[in-house]
Order: structure tokens, then C-alpha cells, then sequence
């Protein structure tokens, strides 16, 4: 693939994601002020200049083609909720990272199974990996039905054929 420019914006029948740096930064300061509705095991950071410095550097890795980071709003509202990253997308493994706010598991699952669908489609990955900071019920659920299964009660592969 020559470059991660084209991939943006993605829609799904609900979402818009796009570039971290469609979204105002106040927006994503806010967010990330606020305590997820689930995440997986990164590092989020708090203070103004470290969300800055945080999104510099994604869309840097973005550039490089070493991760596709999507921020979502819902189509109906714009504003920030969350991002999911496609890590590692030329690596036989490659991770699927996340953090949102304010919609729900099920809501967040047409993103999910977008991106899911995304690395499918656009890379030669043989596994995707998601690792969580805690368990989540619900998001066990989401993954099982995506096909997922558990190495441990924190991490989830699918192996791709």
C-alpha cells in the first residue's frame, strides 16, 4: 500500500472515522478528562500538552505507516468519542487498540467489526490481537461473536485463514 492518506474517512452505517487531527483538540482533551467506557491496555494521556504531543505523534506514526489511528464521532454529531488503532498493520500480528466514552459496547461494536473488517481487507495479517487493561464482559461478548478467542482473560486473537 503507498500510503495511509486515502484511508480516511471511514464510515460505518452509524460512525465517521477520521484522522485525530479532524477533531478539535479541546474536544479530545475533554474526552480523555474522563473516565473510558472501556479501553485497551494504553496509555492515555491527561494533561493538554501531552494530548497534543500525543496526537503529533500518532498522525507521525500514521504517516509512517506504522499504525492507522482513526478517531469516531457518530455521523448525526461530529464530536470526538473515542479512537481505535490498527497496530502493527504489516506484522503477522497485528493489535487493534481502542479507548471511547459515552456510547456503548454495542454501539462501539459496528466500529469495532469495521476495523476488524478494514485489516482484512487491506493487510496480510495472520492474527489480530486486541489486549485489554481489565476484563470487560461485554466486550468478551463482542469479540466471541467477532470470532475472537482467548489466550488469557485479557487478550483475544482471531487467526486469519
Amino acid at each position: 500500500m503507498s500510503s495511509f492518506e486515502q484511508l480516511h474517512p471511514v464510515l460505518t452505517p452509524h460512525f465517521k472515522l477520521d484522522w485525530l487531527t479532524k477533531f478539535p483538540v479541546k474536544e479530545i482533551i475533554h474526552e480523555f478528562s474522563l473516565s473510558p467506557t472501556a479501553q485497551t491496555n494504553i496509555q492515555i494521556p491527561q494533561q493538554p500538552l501531552e494530548v497534543v504531543a500525543f496526537v503529533n505523534h500518532t498522525m507521525r506514526q500514521v504517516m509512517a505507516q506504522r499504525e492507522l489511528t482513526w478517531g469516531f464521532s457518530t455521523l448525526a454529531a461530529p464530536t470526538f468519542l473515542g479512537f481505535i488503532s490498527i497496530q502493527n498493520p504489516h506484522e503477522e500480528v497485528t493489535n487493534i487498540s481502542f479507548w471511547y466514552t459515552d456510547i456503548s459496547t454495542a454501539a462501539f461494536s459496528e466500529v469495532f467489526n469495521r476495523t476488524v473488517t478494514f485489516i482484512t481487507d487491506h493487510f496480510e495479517s495472520k492474527i489480530i490481537q486486541v489486549q485489554l487493561n481489565n476484563v470487560n464482559s461485554e466486550l468478551s461478548t463482542l469479540f466471541t461473536q467477532a470470532g475472537f478467542t482467548t489466550v488469557n482473560e485479557l487478550t483475544w486473537q482471531l487467526k486469519l485463514t
